[in-house]
């Protein structure tokens, strides 16, 4: 992977980095949409599914 910072990223998709701060963290790991798969570096993206909302599970991400 190449690594990208959360701007680069933001500005690739059309979205914005969020959190303040966030803007200069670099993604170095894998992208995952699963919150129990997410490693240090990685970027976890949430997905409404039919099921499942992965922004209910941003706490735990953030936590892990």
């Amino acid at each position: 992977m190449i690594p990208l910072t959360l701007a680069e990223v933001a500005e690739a998709v059309g979205g914005t980095p969020g959190a303040p701060g966030a803007a200069d963290v670099t993604v170095t790991g894998a992208v995952v949409t699963d919150s129990r798969a997410v490693e240090r570096g990685g970027l976890f993206v949430a997905v409404a599914g039919a099921r499942v909302d992965g922004h209910d599970f941003l706490g735990a991400v953030l936590d892990s």
